[in-house]
């Protein structure tokens, strides 16, 4: 927007230019960086119009230098924050991963020694507080020794394997499968007695009856079960 004014007498040649300096400067005090002063003449009111201009052009891209690095500091900040809630996924996946490495077998991926002893010392506590029974199975697999010295530990490990897909078909969601190491597993049954713990015994011994085929072997591997209750036992995990 531009404003011209004539110079004429006096009063026009001072009052007009300084109104019009003022109402620009007014126009500046509330960010309206729009307004252009135009003074025709050769004096110091028109240099002062120029320097005005002059200003108010640096005010404005100074301000529009600032928007546009507020626009870049926005974006930068948005990505350092997708940044950041990604690693922080990445270090709560891996943190995860390396909990469960440490408390499951790495064949079986079934709990190892370290989360069956703690699911256990949790069972004989229950049952403490509820005044009930429960029962703990430990199974040795029957010849598995013959299949690792005759056809070779991976062999051995895909029984083992087979062995951990079949038994959690028998057992209720609240019991607990595991393997200690070697060829031993153990069985958790919460709030179980032992007529309970017999018929569960017989499904995991039905289990065996089934040849395991690996490596285009037909394999043969029983399993023996010795079976323990709380508390007529034994009332602590060891």
């Amino acid at each position: 927007t531009s404003m011209v004014i004539m110079i004429g007498t006096d009063a026009q040649r001072v009052l007009k230019p300084i109104h019009l300096l003022k109402n620009a400067a007014s126009e500046i005090a509330h960010f309206n960086l729009n307004e252009r002063i135009r003074i025709q003449g050769h004096n110091e009111l028109s240099e002062l119009s120029d320097s005005f201009n002059k200003m108010t052009r640096q005010l404005s891209d100074a301000l529009s230098d600032k928007q546009s690095a507020l626009v870049e500091l926005a974006k930068l900040n948005e990505t350092l924050e997708e940044r950041i809630h990604k690693r922080t996924r990445e270090l709560q996946r891996l943190n995860s991963q390396i909990t469960h490495q440490a408390l499951h077998d790495p064949l079986t991926l079934l709990p190892n020694r370290s989360l069956i002893m703690e699911r256990l010392r949790q069972a004989i506590r229950y049952a403490h507080r509820k005044n009930i029974t429960m029962a703990v199975f430990m199974l040795d697999l029957n010849r598995f020794k013959e299949v690792n010295d005759t056809l070779g530990h991976p062999v051995g490990d895909q029984v083992l394997i087979e062995v951990a897909n079949r038994i959690p078909n028998v057992l209720r969601e609240s019991d607990t499968i595991g393997r200690l190491g070697g060829d031993e597993f153990v069985i958790l049954l919460p709030e179980s007695d032992l007529e309970d713990a017999k018929t569960v015994a017989q499904k995991v011994l039905e289990q065996f009856s089934i040849d395991f085929k690996v490596s285009d072997h037909s394999l043969s591997v029983g399993t023996s079960i010795g079976i323990a209750l709380y508390p007529e036992h034994g009332d602590s995990a060891d």
